[in-house]
């Protein structure tokens, strides 16, 4: 009984810094601007909405290998996938609080899968640049 409850708190708790994390990376992505690039590669007029993740994901990870192995780009996957269980879960009676949070988070992490797409977009550049000045 005691393991069980010790479980369920390290559960409980490994969650919270989860979700701590992953709003730390909404947070430092949230202060960077999308390039051009991503709306245009992504097909976005203004900023990226909820709508647009999956789209922007798979962009970025088709511009790079690191992309694929990315942990911060998988956690905020992960992240995303829970909130939108959550807000279809999530009743009306929650409030309408609850629910502009969500879709705050999920334009978040639209938002930081841009950015992903954007560094992306510029070590390709990079390295086409390095690959062309050495002659390759």
């Amino acid at each position: 009984m005691i393991a069980a409850l010790i479980l369920a708190l390290s559960l409980v708790a490994l969650a919270q810094f989860f979700v701590y994390y992953c709003r730390a990376l909404l947070a430092e992505a949230s202060t960077v601007e999308c390039s051009a690039d991503s709306s245009r590669l992504g097909g976005i007029s203004g900023a990226p909405s909820p709508g647009d993740f999956a789209c922007l994901v798979l962009l970025a990870r088709t511009c790079g290998v690191d992309s694929a192995r990315n942990p911060r780009l998988a956690a905020v996957r992960f992240y995303f996938a829970a909130l939108r269980r959550l807000s279809a879960v999530l009743p009306a009676a929650a409030g309408p609080a609850a629910a502009g949070w969500t879709q705050s988070e999920l334009a978040g992490c639209a938002h930081f899968a841009a950015v992903h797409l954007d560094q992306q977009i510029a070590r390709n550049r990079e390295l086409f640049a390095q690959r062309h000045s050495a002659g390759l």
